[in-house]
């Protein structure tokens, strides 16, 4: 994990890792198996607490589900049920990219490969 994010979860604690789990969404290259970890360690140091951590990471993950859910009801339907089949593939074509980088990320969570 990159060393801005390692000071920005130490230095801002529950919002840091309410924001980062809220952000994956849009693509950032911060793993949340990541982000739990490092927090798991913060609390095994005694720098976090385990309630308030489950908490932020909960709700985090829940506004991160809500506005993928919003963004595809919104606009999914208008793009898939249209006559233009531009937007159907460049849909189709983002969600696996996004598949594929999220993959990648899983399986290689360096920097050189990020």
């Amino acid at each position: 994990m990159p060393d801005y994010i390692i000071q920005f979860i130490h230095g801002y604690g529950y919002i840091a890792i309410y924001l980062s789990m809220a952000l994956g969404i849009f693509g950032l290259p911060i793993p949340d198996e990541t982000i739990l970890a490092f927090s798991g360690f913060l609390i095994y140091q005694k720098e976090l607490n385990l309630i308030p951590t489950v908490l932020f990471s909960y709700m985090g993950s829940l506004t991160e589900i809500s506005v993928s859910y919003f963004f595809g009801n919104k606009f999914g339907k208008k793009y898939f049920y249209s006559d233009h089949p531009f937007f159907i593939y460049a849909v189709i074509s983002l969600a696996v990219l996004l598949l594929i980088i999220k993959i990648i990320r899983l399986i290689c969570p360096t920097k050189q490969y990020l």
